[in-house]
């Protein structure tokens, strides 16, 4: 437990928002396959913005990107966008979040599997 969890009596396990969700899709709300507690849009290729349905008490939450490619790079990243400060990228309210191919090129994924935990 890092400090911020700690004082707060929370478990890291708690999961605070979830979606399974086709980065494929237009730019503006996405329509996920399945999602917890959250809403996505995609402002770019490969730059999504999570927004919670119930803003988090703490901004020291945890997130875990995974993502699936298909075609000739089958490899896939994902990861919290930088906005240059962490205010920028993680609030109460959003988180922003970013896939690329294996070469660091924004791309748009497949899946984008995206929990947020202890933000709660």
């Amino acid at each position: 437990r890092g400090p911020g969890l700690q004082s707060a009596n929370l478990s890291v396990y708690s999961i605070s928002a979830a979606a399974n969700f086709d980065g494929t899709q237009a730019v503006g709300s996405i329509v996920p396959r399945s999602s917890y507690d959250c809403t996505i849009q995609k402002t770019a290729t490969g730059r999504y913005t999570i927004n919670f349905t119930n803003a988090l008490a703490f901004t020291d939450y945890i997130v875990q990107v995974t993502t699936m490619r298909s075609g000739s790079n089958n490899q896939g990243w994902g990861g919290v966008q930088s906005g240059n400060t962490y205010s920028n990228s993680v609030t109460a309210n959003t988180v922003k979040i970013y896939t690329t191919d294996s070469g660091g090129n924004y791309t748009d994924a497949l899946m984008v599997n995206v929990i947020v935990f202890g933000g709660q």
